[in-house]
């Protein structure tokens, strides 16, 4: 992310610690948020949300989701559907 804005690593660091939040926390709710998007569109299933996000670990996807939304995200995809 940094190079691609032209800046240095410690300098994004400082920019999104100002807002009180890392670089990495910012990216997984990022990834987050899309997968919420693509599973109350009703779109695939959780496995292929959590892989076009980025995640290779259905268990970490699993935590992440629910501490994230409170939900499971069987649960979204399920309410999409009906």
């Amino acid at each position: 992310m940094a190079a691609a804005i032209g800046v240095s690593e410690r300098q994004l660091s400082r920019v999104f610690a100002a807002d009180g939040i890392s670089v990495p926390r910012y990216i997984l709710i990022r990834r987050l948020e899309l997968a919420y998007a693509a599973l109350s569109a009703g779109r695939g299933t959780v496995a292929d949300a959590a892989a076009s996000c980025g995640f290779v670990s259905a268990t970490y996807f699993s935590h992440a989701f629910r501490a994230r939304f409170g939900r499971r995200a069987g649960e979204v995809l399920r309410a999409a559907k009906f």
